[in-house]
């Protein structure tokens, strides 16, 4: 977590950058899981059934997107998109690995990557993508997640929430989204949304 802030990359935007790329490394060796599979075949289900199903993940690494999952709205960002620090362009980078570091802009400006660095905000049009998607579905399922972590869940202010048979680990909230998932309160956003 020590790279993951806006600080970091200001000190040493070599070595953050570095060390994205070696994630990116990793997960463009890896293989998505069974869990993977499991969300795009029910995605599948759905869908045939006439239902909208959308898949909201803290995932960076795009392992949901290389077994077909559609739909997905990406609260963290992903380290395939950089963007420039100085004209704010965004471009996926799948080039590994960076020719140098921190990777420049077409304009001269050190890129960073996409992804929600701690002491940003989430990027306000995913999140307001993601209170619609639950807001309005008949089922909310958390997977792979204790539901909790610095940011709170999406579902907080939603009626999932409030429903008889809400997860224990999910407070009653009221219905307005709390002033810590919008940008205003003066924290940072990410500069790629």
């Amino acid at each position: 977590m020590e790279l993951a802030t806006p600080q970091a990359f200001a000190r040493d935007p070599a070595l953050v950058s570095r060390w994205y790329d070696e994630r990116r490394r990793k997960s463009a060796d890896s293989e998505p899981n069974p869990g993977h599979l499991a969300l795009t075949r029910l995605q599948e289900e759905f869908e045939a059934a006439g239902k909208r199903f959308t898949l909201i993940t803290q995932n960076v690494d795009r392992l949901h997107q290389r077994v077909g999952s559609r739909d997905l709205l990406e609260l963290h960002g992903t380290f395939w998109v950089w963007c420039c620090t100085s004209c704010g362009e965004e471009r996926e980078e799948r080039e590994i690995p960076f020719p140098e570091y921190p990777p420049r802009c077409r304009c001269g400006g050190l890129r960073r990557p996409g992804v929600v660095w701690f002491g940003e905000t989430l990027p306000e049009s995913v999140l307001t993508a993601a209170w619609q998607a639950a807001e309005h579905c008949g089922l909310f399922m958390s997977l792979g997640t204790a539901a909790w972590s610095s940011r709170r869940p999406v579902c907080a202010g939603s009626r999932l929430s409030r429903g008889p048979e809400r997860s224990r680990s999910t407070p009653r909230r009221r219905r307005s989204r709390p002033g810590w998932m919008s940008p205003s309160g003066g924290r940072p956003t990410s500069c790629c949304r």
